[in-house]
Parts: structure tokens; sequence; C-alpha cells
């Protein structure tokens, strides 16, 4: 027997319509509202309830709750930059957003057990306060000085994301990455609950935008709780704390390219392109947008509201050859590997979890503190003979 509230809450919390979830079933809509509808529990067969479990992306022992489970998603813990909403996810996102809430979980779980505090050793933020001085002491927190930054030029800039992300979870945030629609959302942030805080970013976005993306939702994470200031102002003040810290006045000033930027802007006519060009060459100095020059740009007076806000549309990303460019590198990848297959799941496993949660499992796991069968549910119940995979795998990319 099964709870029909429970059956509902499985196809609402994954934002799927009756219809879909009668296409997705092999069954009429008007037999779903049947069984959502019961007052009572609803007998359904074993055969059924295994496509339940697939449709709706839930274990079998989940259909068997006599309840529907706690809530842990609420709205004022989600954080993104383009204001989505919760209540407006599609499956995929809704989905996304229960794998990060059961990653904190499991996390603070597996803290517990080994004895480790779990906290965040990082300023609180204050959007009434001075922003500069804020993104500074930030920076400062996290221990990457302007100078070390302006060295990862020539790198890859994944070496870039992984540096920001290293010195950002040594303090306590975790940060996971998921793959979701670029165009609609760029990524969020969880806290509260007692658990550990935590940033997602999209795996499909540009490596310099998801840098940005990571400061902005490190911002939403720091704020201090209580504050008066509406959805909008908190926008800005995340926006410009990413902004500052990552580009960071004194820096830019002092950079020979920065002169060479002002210069183009006191002789620039229709045709000239060095504007362009020095804002594309500071923007790879800094690893940011080309949007991010040019909004500090607008910031320090060098340049007036209109051009500013044509620039800022023509600079703008084109998510949809974001996804294009992601989807050739990942068929390029598939060919050199023989062809085989998706991701594999080692590297699903340490992309998704991030270094922090990853580590973690890991040394326990050396250190025979659990077992590889419970490190395989720690990386979302994947086979025990993995594990062996997912070490290689995060040591090539984050230990040498």
């Amino acid at each position: 027997m099964v709870s029909s509230l429970v059956l509902r809450y499985a196809r609402t919390s994954l934002r799927k319509s009756q219809e879909e979830a009668s296409a997705n079933l092999g069954i009429s809509k008007d037999r779903i509202i049947e069984i959502e509808s019961q007052s009572e529990d609803v007998e359904l067969t074993y055969s059924f309830l295994k496509k339940l479990s697939r449709a709706y992306k839930r274990p079998l022992a989940f259909f068997l709750l006599n309840r529907v489970p706690r809530n842990l998603e609420p709205e004022n813990d989600f954080r993104t930059l383009e204001s989505v909403e919760v209540d407006d996810f599609d499956t995929q996102m809704a989905l996304v957003l229960r794998e990060a809430q059961s990653t904190r979980r499991k996390y603070l779980k597996l803290l517990n057990e080994l004895e480790i505090d779990c906290k965040v050793d990082l300023p609180i933020l204050d959007p009434a306060h001075d922003v500069k001085i804020q993104a500074q002491k930030l920076r400062d927190a996290i221990g990457i000085d302007f100078r070390t930054q302006l060295k990862w030029v020539n790198s890859d800039h994944r070496l870039a994301r992984y540096k920001w992300l290293s010195a950002i979870e040594d303090k306590g945030v975790l940060i996971l990455s998921h793959t979701f629609n670029v165009e609609n959302i760029r990524g969020f942030a969880l806290s509260g609950h007692g658990l550990p805080p935590a940033i997602v970013y999209n795996s499909q976005d540009d490596v310099r935008a998801s840098i940005f993306t990571i400061i902005h939702e490190l911002a939403h994470v720091l704020i201090m709780t209580g504050s008066s200031h509406g959805h909008k102002d908190i926008e800005k003040f995340c926006n410009a704390v990413a902004g500052n810290l990552l580009v960071p006045d004194h820096s830019l000033r002092s950079h020979p390219y920065f002169e060479k930027l002002v210069l183009s802007v006191n002789t620039m006519t229709d045709e000239t392109t060095s504007f362009d060009y020095w804002i594309m060459r500071l923007a790879s100095e800094y690893i940011v947008s080309k949007q991010v020059i040019l909004r500090k740009v607008f910031d320090l007076g060098l340049i007036r509201a209109p051009f500013f806000k044509s620039k800022y549309s023509e600079y703008k990303v084109n998510y949809t050859e974001i996804v294009q460019k992601n989807e050739t590198n990942k068929k390029r990848r598939k060919e050199a590997g023989n062809g085989g297959g998706g991701e594999k799941v080692a590297s699903r496993v340490v992309r998704n979890f991030g270094a922090s949660y990853v580590k973690t499992v890991l040394n326990a796991v050396n250190n025979s503190q659990i077992s590889n069968y419970q490190a395989a549910e720690y990386f979302g119940r994947i086979k025990a003979v993995h594990i062996g995979n997912i070490a290689e795998t995060f040591s090539h990319r984050y230990e040498r």
C-alpha cells in the first residue's frame, strides 16, 4: 500500500505535470489524478512501483513511506543570478536541487562520524557597508592575492577555477557542479538548516563566467542573517562583491594594460577598435568576462552610461554557442576514449561533488574509517568497484 500524498509529492517535487507523469508512466492522466486523490493508501503492483521509481528518480523504499518527508528546500535558501524562483524549476533543476541538499546532509553526517568540525572561516558580509572594503577583506580571507591571480593568465582557465574553488572549500563551503540549462540559470547557493553551505555552479557555463558565479554565490552565503535589503539590492551587492574581489581597483589601475585602455577611451572614434582590444586583454589577464572589466571601467567613471549599456549588450555571451561548444568537446573526448558510452563514473563523481567532499570521503576510506561500500553510498549509490578509479581521477585532477 502506498500513500497518495507521497505519490503526489514525488511528482510535484520534480516539477512534473500530470501530463508528463502520464507519458513517463504509460498510464492516463485520469489514472494519475485518481491515485493521487485517494483519501486512503493506494494498492499498486511491484512492477508499477519500479516505474514510479524510474520516473520520479526515487528509491523504491521512498514509496513505502507513510507520510510526506520534511521539505528541506525552502525558497529563502535559494540564490541565483537570474532570480529564478524555485516554484518555476523544471524537472532537471528540481533534481539538481534535491541532489545538492542530499550532498549537504551526507557531508555533515560524514564530518560528524569523523569528528571533524563543520564551520565557515570567512567574514560575514553586510550590504549596508562599503562593498569594496568587504570584497578586499573576503579576498584576504580566501588567501589569493592579485599577483598570484595574474600569474594564471597563460594557464588553462580551469586551473584558475580550481585555485579559487580549493581556497574557498578550505574555508568550509562546499562547491558542487551540475549540468543544467545555462540560458536559465548560472548557479545557486544553499545554506541554513544547520548544514554545511554549498554553492552549485553550472558545468555547462564558460569557465570565466563560472568563477564569477562562484564568488557571487559565496557572497550570498556570507550575507548576515536578517538583512533588510530587497532581493534586487542583494543581487547588485553580490555582483559588486564578485567584481571587486576578482578585479580590485588598485590592481586594475596599476596594470600596464589599463593605461592603454584609458588612452583608447580618450582617442575613441566610431571606427576605433582598440577599446575592445584592451578590454579583451584585461579580461584575459584577470580571467573574467569582458563584461566584468567593462563594468569596472564604467564604475571608475571612464565611460558614460549609454556607451556602457551598448557595449554590455555587445559583449553578452551567446549561451547557445557555449552549449554547442561543450557538446562538441564532449563528443571529442568520447572519441578519444575509444568512443565508449557517456562520461565515466569516476569523472562524474569528482566533477559533481567537488574537491572537499571527495577528498574527505577518500581520506576516510584510506584511514579505514569507512568501507568502500559506505564510500559508494556517499558518492550517490555507485558501485564500490569505482572507488579506486575515483581516487585515481581525483589525484590526477587535484593533486598533481
